[in-house]
């Protein structure tokens, strides 16, 4: 028997959230917006693309749709009714049965604590409400009622915090955490992953918002502003320098890698349209362009070698001591073996690079290598 296909058209529902779960859905065609509502604020929580399954947690459970699906564009779906999965669960190997109901119910305890990070209106409160959410997921079928604090493995508060707010560095969830401790949300008894996190789960989320609400009204929003994002280009004027001075300094290693941000929607593009290369080789440059010393890489070795042995030893160990790894082993490959030791065993010497000499030095090397190359 073929499978059954429904055809929506774009901005259709499918089904809205608190209908009754009859059916689970695969995309044939098309895409499938997933949504909940929450404070009269529609969330989008995802997008369904062709290949995948939606609507299946609502079947196997039994329970209402927790979310209202929509088609994004003209979609076409696969319908499975409720009597195939029925008979596909009771078909299932029993401990496989158990592991998929749990796998689900994990899912569902997940997006429970997403959708109200994605409402928050402040950081901090946004912290308390998944907390809360933790606390009640953990409370083994008890009340809030019932719980006056509850005791939580900080490894875990801070794995879920990290995991929910994946744009977030890791270290910023960390501050934003012991920053609820100096604001008397939580209490943290132990050290480090033997800690014990606790807090009164019915109160946390209240107690949040009234400090939410008092350091705005002082004009104080100090947890909104320590996650506040700086351009490079403000970074720039704000440091009184070229940007190109702040990109070869992040290339060196000059800063903290947990100091760069990336935004994941346009990564994940540009790795679709463009692929991995894109993110690791470098755009091809004349010897006319060459600028900086990473640009060796477009220069053949035979000019690299006559460049090198005309420069006194130690300053061509003092250039290479500050250059990536892959620009380094391409310099002394252009070496004979006797210098390209000697020039190993000056930079194992050297502890630290003068800024200003290395980039002096820099710029002497490349200009020469563009002079021995253009003849």
């Amino acid at each position: 028997m073929p499978p059954v296909v429904s055809i929506f058209a774009r901005g259709e529902t499918i089904f809205r959230e608190g209908d009754a779960g009859q059916h689970a859905y695969i995309v044939k065609v098309g895409l499938v917006e997933i949504s909940i509502l929450r404070g009269g604020q529609k969330i989008i929580l995802t997008k369904i693309e062709p290949g995948k399954c939606f609507g299946e947690i609502a079947v196997i459970l039994g329970e209402e749709r927790s979310a209202t699906a929509i088609a994004h564009e003209h979609t076409e779906l696969y319908v499975v009714n409720r009597t195939l999965l029925d008979q596909l669960m009771q078909q299932a190997n029993p401990l496989l049965r158990t592991i998929l109901i749990a796998l689900i119910e994990r899912v569902k305890r997940l997006t429970a604590m997403t959708a109200p990070q994605a409402v928050a209106s402040n950081v901090l409160v946004s912290f308390a409400t998944t907390l809360e959410l933790l606390a009640r997921s953990s409370g083994s079928g008890r009340s809030q009622s019932e719980v006056s604090v509850t005791n939580l493995p900080y490894y875990q508060c801070l794995e879920t915090l990290t995991a929910i707010n994946s744009s977030m560095p890791p270290f910023r969830v960390k501050e934003i955490f012991r920053r609820m401790v100096d604001l008397n949300l939580i209490r943290i008894d132990g050290v480090g992953k033997l800690g014990i996190v606790r807090f009164e789960p019915s109160k946390i989320v209240a107690k949040a918002c009234e400090i939410n609400a008092k350091m705005k009204g002082l004009g104080n929003d100090q947890l909104h502003s320590d996650m506040e994002f700086i351009e490079l280009a403000e970074l720039a004027r704000l440091v009184e320098t070229e940007e190109s001075v702040i990109i070869r300094k992040m290339a060196q290693g000059g800063f903290p890698s947990d100091l760069f941000l990336f935004r994941r929607p346009d990564v994940i593009r540009l790795l679709k349209d463009r692929g991995r290369q894109f993110f690791t080789k470098r755009a091809a440059k004349k010897i006319e362009d060459l600028g900086e010393f990473c640009d060796i890489e477009f220069v053949n070795q035979e000019t690299l070698a006559l460049a090198f042995r005309e420069l006194d030893p130690c300053n061509l160990a003092l250039v290479l001591k500050k250059q990536d790894k892959s620009v380094r082993e391409r310099a002394l490959d252009a070496l004979s073996p006797h210098l390209r030791e000697s020039i190993i065993q000056i930079m194992d010497t050297i502890s630290e690079v003068d800024e200003a000499l290395g980039v002096q030095l820099e710029q002497h090397i490349i200009e020469r290598i563009k002079q021995i190359a253009l003849g």
